[in-house]
């Protein structure tokens, strides 16, 4: 496999189609601010060398213009530009990670969500995850020739953005690594199995997502959101064996001492813990529906006086005159645990009040309360003979995601590593020169 290259990314010709372009048609400057790709630049009148270009620069001629990075023209034969999803968003070594690339691997982003739900729920998040992936490249492609492209993003674009490039980072430093530690005589083997494994499992499930039968359909469907096939089965490899590789670079000692878990146990109780919790009656009048505190006082006066000076049962009352979430069930509350509620005297009342018992008058920020808790559960805690598995493999967890960071910032010191966020106003000149001079 070879690496990513922006070239990868252009248009095929023209029209997209695989037409050869006219004579004089030059293809796009691959450097231009983050990934957009011009149409062909205008000859200029002298033939101008950076003085920012590594190496010996001439002397420049006297009415030599100044250096400018590229900007953008008009769009050529139909191809808008720049081009969805062809933005250059982070350089890793001499590999580039285009925004494009944000759509690939979100299955393994959303991995620990997609173990918990159903498929169908599973499927929904992840389509309002990738339509907002969608919407953060469309931002920087709208503000790609801005001073400042980040400016014009949502910032929960923004945040999406950064979380998911840091997935691919270390993907493709890992991906680097084994890449250039396996020797090139099982290259080509390494190559066929990962072949296979996009063959068998992500071909499936991408034409199933994109709901068409073949792989030109596919591959029609990707292309008009800036990816391509060919961008996913890469995408799917470098994935793929960065975890492989991932996991033999992590290994660690599987044995965990007994007091190294007991002593885990005890420095994290509260995870052990079931929290103190009630069931409870509520009468309430709103301050909104009364001219006054003082009225709003005498209302749940009365209230509370129905049921103790006249016996009527407390369900019937809130029925009728309460004002609470559940009055048309009867007031009655589901399970609170101790410290959820905002209402700080309501939640002591909660585990203060006898069972049975009609608290005195409470006041909250939208009204005035008299409860009655019904039923209550103490702390609990699990025994630590019960949860002794558990603790063995949280400890291995952190064992291997320790031995993994260490892994990745070693990696992150040896290959140059630029993104978006590191610096959003870099001009594209600098951009290559930096990549050129970490490469």
């Amino acid at each position: 496999m070879r690496p990513c290259l922006a070239d990868d990314f252009a248009p095929v010709g023209p029209g997209g189609d695989g037409t050869q372009p006219p004579p004089g048609y030059a293809t796009p400057f691959r450097g231009s601010a983050y990934g957009m790709l011009p149409g062909p630049p205008q000859k200029p009148t002298d033939p101008v060398r950076p003085a920012s270009w590594p190496g010996v620069a001439p002397a420049p001629l006297s009415d030599a213009p100044a250096y400018q990075p590229p900007i953008a023209y008009p769009p050529q034969y139909g191809q808008p530009s720049p081009y969805a999803g062809t933005q250059i968003i982070a350089r890793v070594g001499g590999e580039i990670v285009l925004s494009a690339e944000l759509l690939t691997g979100l299955d393994d982003v959303m991995k620990n969500y997609k173990d918990n739900v159903s498929q169908k729920k599973y499927e929904e998040q992840r389509k309002q995850v990738a339509q907002e992936v969608m919407a953060a490249i469309g931002d920087m492609a709208a503000h790609s020739n801005d001073p400042n492209p980040l400016a014009g993003v949502e910032p929960q674009h923004l945040a999406l953005v950064r979380s998911l490039l840091r997935q691919h980072i270390e993907t493709k430093l890992i991906y680097n690594d084994a890449r250039h530690t396996i020797p090139s005589e099982a290259w080509d083997h390494v190559e066929e199995s990962l072949t296979k494994m996009f063959d068998e499992s992500e071909l499936k499930t991408l034409l199933k997502r994109a709901d068409v039968q073949s792989r030109q359909e596919l591959d029609q469907k990707l292309r008009s959101m800036g990816s391509s096939l060919e961008s996913e089965k890469r995408a799917f490899s470098q994935r793929a064996l960065a975890f492989q590789w991932m996991s033999q670079e992590s290994k660690i000692d599987d044995e965990v001492a007994p007091q190294e878990m007991l002593n885990w146990y005890q420095s994290h109780l509260s995870e052990f813990e079931k929290p103190a919790r009630a069931r409870w009656e509520e009468l309430m009048v709103r301050f909104t529906k009364y001219p006054s505190k003082d009225a709003a006082y005498a209302a749940i006066a009365r209230l509370g006086d129905d049921v103790v000076l006249r016996g009527v049962p407390l369900a019937q009352v809130a029925k009728a005159q309460s004002d609470g979430p559940t009055a048309s069930t009867g007031g009655l509350r589901d399970w609170t645990s101790k410290g959820c509620l905002v209402a700080d005297q309501i939640d002591r009342a909660l585990f203060g009040l006898p069972l049975g018992q009609l608290s005195p008058i409470l006041e909250s920020n939208s009204g005035f309360h008299i409860i009655r808790v019904v039923e209550r559960e103490d702390v609990t805690r699990k025994p630590f003979a019960a949860v002794q598995d558990d603790i063995k493999n949280k400890i291995r967890k952190e064992r291997t995601n320790r031995k993994l960071q260490e892994y990745v910032a070693k990696l992150q010191k040896a290959v140059p590593v630029w993104t978006i966020f590191d610096d959003p106003n870099l001009p594209a000149g600098q951009l290559i020169q930096r990549s050129a001079a970490s490469n």
